[in-house]
């Protein structure tokens, strides 16, 4: 039986086909209508209608609440209608806001671009050209932000096509005052003379009775690292220390002692820790050494022997060994010892004669 409130003569208030009496004695099928006697209602519903008084009330209650098992119809309704909503709105932002620039000659370059630059947007061919002759094609001046008739964007002297080749940003002035590859001129000089701004940078060390291990050094990776390593080198600080630290088959290090194993101090400050996913610990890789202070490297350096990529991440690498790794693995295998607390002191000094640094286009 359904919740209904009781009226005044004793009858149950039908909601739906709630089931009224009529006194004590009948009953009316909810269904069909058909006037019953009380005893006779339940097997009335059983062999007409299929359904025990029990299964009716479940039925009933299901259609109230909206059917499929209880779910609120209009809460569906409403439910798909924003779905709706939002799956349009997705599409539109799709059509209007991201739909590509129109490119009507197919040359890669939007069709706006191409007339506020007087280029023709019905001519593929002048994508090709170089309108301004700083050594760009106007589909690589779009690419990259610049002036196609301006052979100097940035305004700092040196001209676009040049920049672009030689990894300067054509829109940002300042960096013609860098000096890319620490040989001591300018970008803008080495523009004017003619000179190659990245050209590769090495370090020659020579160790007595062994040989040299010739580094190519990557100032565009890790400039700060780098810089810091040629002031050490071009003072003349590592000539005469020693590798006091080698350890077979993982690095080998120096750049602190002196032979008799007494410390020689830096001569400029600490360099913050400069790391670039580019520069990891492989074979022959060159890094600085330092304390558990991450920003701590000074003048101490170490040579892979063997890649050691645990250390990435974590010292700054620098360089890369291209000539001597023969060396290093002859030192790498000498015989060591612990003296005053120091492990893996070589027993013969390995010494360091010079280390020199030299340009090369």
């Amino acid at each position: 039986m359904s919740s209904g409130g009781h009226g005044e003569n004793g009858t149950v208030a039908g909601v739906d086909g709630d089931i009224t009496t009529e006194g004590s004695e009948k009953t009316t099928c909810p269904v069909c209508g058909v006037s019953l006697k009380k005893e006779n209602y339940e097997k009335h519903l059983r062999k007409v209608h299929g359904k025990s008084p029990e299964e009716f009330e479940t039925d009933k209650s299901r259609r109230k609440k909206g059917g499929n098992g209880g779910v609120d119809r209009k809460k569906q309704f409403f439910a798909l209608v924003v779905v709706g909503v939002v799956v349009v709105s997705i599409m539109a932002y799709f059509l209007v806001f991201l739909k590509p620039p129109l490119d009507g000659d197919g040359d890669g370059i939007p069709d706006e671009w191409e007339k506020a630059n007087g280029l023709n947007p019905e001519d593929p061919a002048d994508a090709k050209e170089d309108f301004d002759g700083d050594g760009l094609m106007n589909v690589d001046e779009y690419r990259n932000g610049t002036d196609p008739n301006n052979s100097d964007t940035d305004g700092d002297g040196i001209t676009d096509g040049w920049e672009v080749e030689n990894h300067l940003n054509p829109l940002d002035p300042s960096d013609a005052s860098e000096d890319f590859d620490l040989d001591g001129l300018a970008n803008l000089e080495e523009f004017q003379m003619g000179t190659n701004p990245v050209s590769d940078v090495f370090a020659r060390i020579v160790v007595e009775n062994f040989g040299n291990i010739t580094v190519k050094l990557e100032p565009l990776y890790a400039p700060t690292t780098v810089e810091n390593f040629i002031k050490y080198a071009r003072s003349g600080f590592y000539d005469g220390l020693i590798f006091h630290r080698v350890v077979d088959g993982f690095v080998i290090q120096g750049g602190g002692y002196y032979p008799d194993l007494s410390y020689k101090s830096p001569i400029y400050p600490p360099i913050p820790l400069e790391i670039n996913s580019s520069l990891t610990h492989v074979d022959g890789a060159i890094a600085m050494a330092r304390t558990s202070d991450p920003d701590s490297a000074t003048s101490q350096f170490y040579i892979c022997d063997g890649p050691q990529h645990q250390l990435d991440g974590s010292y700054a690498v620098f360089g890369r060994v291209v000539d001597g790794m023969d060396v290093v693995r002859e030192i790498s295998a000498v015989p060591v010892h612990t003296v005053n607390g120091m492990e893996n002191v070589p027993v013969d000094p390995v010494v360091i004669e010079s280390v020199t640094v030299y340009w090369a286009d």
